[in-house]
């Protein structure tokens, strides 16, 4: 092959040729020349060879290496294929790409253009003008000379100038073309000039045929000259804009027309402010001050052809002059100002100097009246407030009440806020001064009170303080300050808050839940463990909220106001707690589902359009860079924003709900919320522990099994499920790659493997799940011919688009993706039947994917979808013992899927996304599971600083803090509604460009790993392999790997036909455990007797200290001791079952490279 420097076949540093060798495409495919790449190639070669580019030369050289003659209509030679003729893959798409061929015609011929405009006046002299356009002033009607007469010049009638713009392609300055007028009398121009008092130019225009005439503008000029009528402000002009009209006609003819539009001077805006405030004197007999702002905008109003200059410096007065002065004019004003002495004043300044003058006894006298007439109205003022305030007297509206406005005027026009006299109501300020003002002037009528009345932002303040810190200090430090009372009054308003809730009762609704919407109540467990002297006495208690989606603004109450007393300790009142009276055998449900049939999915189509997406989402994820993970992805794409929920605290039950006692309690509360609402029926949500407990006593009580729905707590159950993956993979190799790989830290392992870290647990999961899925991808593509890969990559490139776009749901449901789709489905299908490692981690893969459907469904509020995700991961539950969730999750799967039958209400509900709870507005794709709601709100609230960790151990005080803790949450929402901050609605995290960037790291370093190792989809045979040492598993645990999930729903299906949906054996009878084998039952254990008892030796932290003291003992060599291997082979590159571990080659290197730049 030939060599060319220009970037043909030759390549430096690559083997392989590239014909069409267009960008660095090192790590791109090398694919090599057919027959129909040769022609395709020979085609867009022709194309480029039109063109003076980097694409021309290319083809060129290529073609001539490869023994081909390129002409301006076909290319000739006979090329014979070589495996070491080729192209890049990208390069081929880049140089056979038609889109760019056209963008690079449309170029060429743009640049012609161009060329053949600046050599139009060189080539004058020698060649024969154009042929022009035949005008009307071109005709025959007579001499050329005498019709030019009646013509406008062929210039801008505007700025009468050649403009010229640099061309942003060649870098040429061209001449700007002029447009002629298409409207006869002129329109805009004419309104304009007529507006502007234009003499010269309405001289020319009024009353002529403009068109007939051939008027000529630059439509930057014509732009420019006519914005003030194109843009018509939005905002009229203010009241205060429009005062003082007598003074600014006087104004407008003495200083406007005659100097500045007349005399053509050149004034700053201040100065012409106070020839204003002078004018108003003179003409109305009002001394008030003026905005230079809004003189501004009334001279722009007024005086459109007046400009506005604003200088460098700030300090520095805005400029005013005419836009028709002249260069010379300007110049000569600037000379005369240059020449002038600065130290004089004019006579205007001189005036208002004089005016302003005052003596310094007048001056403080003044002051002094004032203070007093503003200390008479704040003694007159009465603030009443009730005891103790709610959060709903403790609003903005409410402290507009209490301010005199006198006050907060008087603060606005001396801060600055506001210049214009009022005497009735508050002076217009913005909102944000308006919140400060009102924040001062409550601290001053809190000192004039003598500090025995707070307002409303003395006790917000305090509470808020109180609430999100804990900290009594602060509340002291801001009570020094005058910005809130005191820590003992707090103590005092809290205790009073907590004797009124008692008042009220243990069923009253929160102020902002409304009768007869919907509502669901959700009750856990919250433990606070004090700090007592015997570790005993500690607090266990069962929280509840309310949630409700209304469809109205919320409703007004008043609640009753109390007699101040200076109580600050409580009494705890004794607990009402309702018995159980079910003692002895327990009952269980009774034929419930019989028409469901447990055999198969009846809602496995709901899966379809979530299924789509996830695998739109793998592709195009595999495919490009820049594309956020699956919950960005999804929230991106989502354009649906549910409204927002309203979540209310309930009073808290002082009682543990591992008790049946308590949970009894719980129930008939939830009955009296119900009657209090107006709802025949209440959806209760619990987790497992306590679900179990509720539904025992539910399925004794006909009445609570008629008003009462129970669900469980999907944020558990997921993590139950987790722990199911973590428990089959997690000796397979899956906890292995996640360490090495570095997505989870070697301490953090097993909390991810069991679930109970939940985020770090599901973050894990989906890099993995993508990791894998991108191998499986590529194993896919491998297996497919070539134009079927470049239909693919279109439909990848299109899904891209629509994605930036937000349109991927009409691309996903084309015929062309559903054939991709299809195509892969049955690839995976196929090696499924092959391989046994192929098919056990592609188990994986979908395992992890019901995770994603199962919150893809909370998410979007899709009940459907939520029964069948059910559906799915309940024989796991049964395969890997989990008998608690096998036999509840069991008998909620069949209670759900008969709601329609037995609660038609709350299917409907459900049904339309009630299930889930929206917490805020910014984005869709954000709704989450009702147990998960409580332990964001009330759980976290009671846990961080201000709860009660750590509090107190006195009963009484902690049971304060459990009665007003909502109250004191609704305070504190009201204390930040008084604040100028605005809250920013931040953008999801997974869509930050660094979190983008971590995860596609995390993503290549985990594929890179598994290649290293054992890649599962690239594997030939019977056996299954052990993915990080390559370990082959006995036949016992090929056969439980392999068959668990059939395994899982034989037992399920028996366990809801014989215990659920019949009465001839019980729901409670023992669920007996799979014991499934895993890869852990590869690992060698040794067994041995100590004390006539069989125990299993493991290593641990005391055996090398053991051994130690052993040798010691025994009088042997310690140094010798310590060169013997704890295991069959050395840990740093073996198991303690003396398995290899395989690893990324490059990690010795990053390890040496990090200790040389340490040294």
């Amino acid at each position: 092959m030939a060599a060319s420097s220009s970037g043909g076949v030759s390549q430096n540093s690559l083997k392989e040729n590239c014909l069409m060798h267009v960008k660095d495409c090192s790590k791109s495919k090398f694919i090599e020349l057919t027959s129909s790449s040769l022609d395709r190639f020979k085609k867009f070669a022709l194309e480029w060879t039109k063109f003076d580019c980097k694409e021309a030369e290319i083809a060129r050289n290529s073609a001539t290496a490869i023994g081909l003659t390129l002409t301006d209509s076909e290319c000739v030679g006979e090329v014979s294929l070589h495996p070491d003729i080729g192209y890049h893959y990208d390069c081929y798409k880049r140089f056979c790409d038609i889109s760019k061929v056209k963008r690079q015609a449309k170029l060429a011929e743009k640049r012609a253009a161009e060329t053949n405009v600046n050599k139009l006046d060189d080539d004058a002299d020698e060649k024969e003008p154009p042929r022009k356009r035949a005008l009307r002033s071109d005709s025959a009607s007579g001499p050329r000379e005498w019709r030019e007469r009646h013509m406008f010049p062929n210039e801008c009638i505007i700025c009468h100038s050649v403009k010229t713009k640099r061309n942003k392609f060649t870098g040429k300055r061209l001449v700007v073309k002029l447009m002629r007028c298409e409207i006869i009398n002129g329109g805009k121009l004419l309104e304009a000039a007529r507006q502007k008092k234009h003499v010269e130019l309405l001289q020319q225009i009024e009353g002529e045929d403009l068109v007939a005439r051939e008027l000529k503008y630059h439509w930057e000029c014509f732009r420019d000259f006519t914005r003030f009528i194109s843009k018509k402000s939005k905002v009229g002009l203010t009241d205060s804009q429009k005062r003082y009209m007598p003074s600014f006609e006087e104004f407008s003819d003495k200083t406007i027309r005659k100097r500045l539009l007349e005399g053509k001077e050149i004034l700053t805006l201040a100065r012409l402010n106070r020839i204003f405030i002078r004018t108003i004197k003179e003409v109305e007999g009002i001394d008030a001050p003026y905005r230079t702002w809004n003189l501004k905008k009334r001279l722009q109003k007024a005086f459109p052809q007046l400009v506005f200059v604003n200088p460098s410096h700030r300090n520095m007065s805005t400029i005013v002059l005419s836009e028709r002065l002249c260069a010379e004019e300007l110049a000569k004003d600037l000379a005369d100002d240059y020449y002038t002495s600065t130290d004089s004043s004019t006579e205007e300044e001189q005036h208002m100097e004089k005016e302003q003058t005052y003596s310094t006894e007048g001056y403080v006298r003044v002051l002094f009246n004032a203070a007093l007439m503003t200390k008479f109205e704040l003694e007159k003022k009465s603030l009443s407030i009730p005891w103790p305030p709610a959060a709903e007297d403790l609003t903005i509206q409410k402290t507009k009440e209490l301010v005199p406005h006198c006050l907060f005027n008087f603060l606005a026009w001396l801060t600055g806020a506001a210049d214009e006299p009022e005497d009735a109501k508050f002076v217009a300020v913005s909102n944000e001064n308006e919140k400060k003002l009102l924040s001062i002037a409550q601290d001053i009528l809190f000192i004039a009170k003598g500090g025995k009345q707070p307002l409303p932002k003395h006790f917000a303040l305090a509470t808020a303080v109180r609430h999100l810190t804990g900290s009594a200090q602060l509340v002291g430090i801001l009570n020094g300050l005058g910005h809130s009372i005191a820590h003992s009054t707090l103590l005092e308003y809290n205790t009073a808050l907590a004797m009124r809730q008692i008042d009220l009762g243990e069923n009253a609704l929160p102020p902002e839940i409304q009768p007869n919407h919907f509502t669901t109540i959700v009750w856990d467990n919250i433990d606070f463990g004090e700090e007592t002297l015997s570790g005993k006495g500690t607090t266990h208690s069962t929280n509840g909220i309310m949630i409700q989606r209304p469809r109205q603004s919320a409703r007004i109450t008043s609640t009753p106001a109390m007699k101040r007393t200076r109580a600050r300790t409580l009494q705890p009142p004794p607990v009402e707690i309702t018995p159980f009276l079910g003692c002895g055998e327990k009952r269980g449900p009774f034929c419930i589902g019989k028409d469901v049939d447990v055999g198969k999915n009846s809602y496995k189509g709901s899966e379809i359009d979530g299924r789509n997406l996830d695998m739109a989402y793998n592709l195009v994820r595999s495919k490009f860079s820049g594309i956020p993970g699956w919950t960005g992805f999804n929230t991106y794409l989502s354009t649906k924003i549910p409204q927002r929920s309203v979540i209310a605290y309930l009073p808290v039950l002082n009682a543990s709900p591992t008790e049946m006692d308590t949970v009894q309690t719980t129930l008939t509360r939830s009955l009296k919320y119900a009657d209090s609402l107006g709802q025949d029926v209440m959806v209760l949500v619990f987790d497992q522990a306590i679900y179990a407990k509720a539904q025992q006593i539910r399925w004794r009580d006909e009445t609570l099994k008629q008003r009462l729905v129970i669900r469980l707590g999907m944020f558990h159950t997921k993590m139950a499920y987790l722990a199911c993956i973590g428990k089959r993979y997690k000796d397979a190799g899956l906890s292995d790659i996640l360490i090495e790989s570095g997505v989870i830290a070697l301490g953090s392992i097993n909390g991810v493997m069991n679930g109970h870290h939940y985020n770090r647990s599901m973050r894990a999961h989906k890099l993995m799940h993508d990791a894998l899925r991108n191998l499986q991808w590529e194993a896919y593509i491998e297996s497919v011919p070539e134009q079927e890969r470049l239909t693919i990559n279109d439909i990848l490139t299109k899904l891209k688009s629509g994605f930036h776009k937000k349109e991927v749901s009409s691309i996903v449901s084309s015929n062309d993706f559903q054939s991709v789709v299809s195509s892969f489905q049955d690839f995976l299908a196929k090696m499924n039947k092959e391989s046994p490692t192929f098919a056990f981690w592609s188990s994986y893969v979908n395992m992890v994917e019901n995770v994603l459907l199962l919150t893809r469904a909370t998410r979007t509020g899709n009940w459907q979808l939520h029964l069948s995700i059910i559906r799915r991961i309940l024989p796991w539950m049964f395969a890997y013992d989990r008998p608690n969730y096998s036999r509840y999750l069991s008998a909620y799967y069949l209670e759900m899927c008969d709601l329609q039958t037995t609660h038609p209400l709350a299917y409907d509900a459900l049904s339309s996304g009630e299930f889930a709870v929206q917490r805020q507005e910014g984005h869709g794709f954000a709704q989450v599971e009702c147990d998960i709601c409580i332990e964001q709100t009330v759980n976290r609230d009671a846990k961080t600083k201000g709860g009660l960790v750590g509090f107190t151990t006195n009963h009484g005080a902690v049971l304060r803090w459990l009665l007003t803790q909502h109250q004191c949450s609704a305070i504190t929402n009201e204390c930040k509604a008084m604040t100028a901050k605005k809250g920013q609605a931040r953008i999801r995290k997974d869509l930050d460009q660094s979190r983008i960037e971590h995860d596609e790291k995390d993503v290549e370093s985990i594929v890179s790993i598994v290649r290293n190792m054992v890649n599962p989809f690239d594997v030939e045979g019977d056996n299954l392999l052990h993915l990080s040492s390559g370990v082959v598993a006995s036949d016992k645990v090929k056969h439980d790997l392999m068959q668990a999930e059939e395994i899982g729903v034989t037992k399920f299906t028996a366990f809801c036909r014989n215990n659920l949906q019949k009465e001839s054996t019980s729901f409670y009878d023992p669920i007996k455990r799979c014991n499934l084998a895993t890869f852990e039952a590869a690992k060698k254990k040794t067994m041995t007797k100590v004390k006539g008892k069989t125990v299993t030796l493991k290593a641990d932290r005391k055996l090398l200290a053991r051994l130690v003291f052993i040798a010691k003992v025994r009088n042997i060599d310690i140094q010798n001791l310590m060169t013997y291997c704890l295991g069959p082979l050395p840990l740093p590159f073996a198991t303690e079952q003396g398995a290899l571990v395989k690893t990324n080659k490059a990690t010795l290197m990053h390890c040496v490279e990090s200790a040389a730049k340490r040294q």
